[in-house]
C-alpha cells in the first residue's frame, strides 16, 4: 500500500511540473561512492561522478606539512586501513596514526582501498591513499561538479589532532582559493 501511495504522488508530481519549473537534484556521493569504492579516495569519487552524482560530500583534515588532506578522521581507521607490511590497522592503533602528526611521504605508507569494509561487503578491493584536496579539485577539473566540503574539527584536538579552528579554515581556504575551474 505505501508503495502505492508514493508511486501515486510521484506520478502526479511529474504530470504538474511544467519544463520552467523543472529544478535539479542536488544528488551527493557521501564521501564519494563508498557502498562501492573506497571512501574518500580520487576512485570513490570517480565512480559517483559516473553513476550520476553532482556533488562529491567529503571531509578534510591537514597533516604534517599543513597540507588539506581528504579523510573522516583525523587518523587512520581501523576498517579501511592496511599497513605498509600488509597487515590491518587494528582499531588499538588506529589513533595512533595521527594524519596531523605525518607528512604526505608518511601517508603513502598506508593503503585506503585493500581492506575488506565489514560494513560495505559489495565494495571493490583497489589501492588507494587518502588524497590531498587539490588533488580531488584537479581530477574533477573538467566537470560539472560542484563540493560539500566539511572540516572536520573538534576544540578540544585543536593542535592534537588538527590545527586551531582559523588556521584550519584559512588552509581550506587557500586551497579553495587556489583553484582555477574550467567555464
Amino acid at each position: 500500500m505505501k508503495n502505492k501511495i508514493f508511486i501515486l504522488i510521484w506520478v502526479s508530481m511529474l504530470i504538474s511540473c511544467h519544463e520552467t519549473d523543472y529544478v535539479q537534484l542536488d544528488i551527493q556521493g557521501h564521501r564519494g561512492c563508498r557502498g562501492l569504492m573506497p571512501e574518500n579516495t580520487i576512485a570513490g569519487f570517480q565512480k559517483a561522478v559516473e553513476i550520476g552524482v553532482n556533488t562529491l560530500e567529503m571531509d578534510v583534515v591537514i597533516n604534517a606539512g599543513n597540507e588539506v588532506v581528504v579523510s573522516h578522521e583525523p587518523f587512520y581507521h581501523q576498517d579501511i586501513t592496511t599497513m605498509k607490511e600488509g597487515s590491518y590497522l587494528t582499531k588499538e592503533a588506529a589513533k595512533s596514526k595521527n594524519i596531523y602528526k605525518m607528512t604526505m611521504a608518511e601517508m603513502n605508507d598506508y593503503d585506503v582501498g585493500l581492506k575488506p569494509h565489514p560494513r560495505f561487503p559489495l565494495q571493490k578491493k583497489v589501492r588507494a591513499q587518502k588524497p590531498k584536496l587539490e588533488d580531488v579539485f584537479e581530477t574533477f577539473n573538467d566537470r560539472q561538479v560542484r563540493f560539500n566540503i566539511e572540516i572536520k574539527r573538534l576544540p578540544e584536538d585543536d593542535g592534537i589532532f588538527h590545527p586551531h579552528v582559523e588556521t584550519f579554515v584559512d588552509l581550506v581556504v587557500e586551497v579553495v582559493k587556489k583553484i582555477q575551474f574550467d567555464p
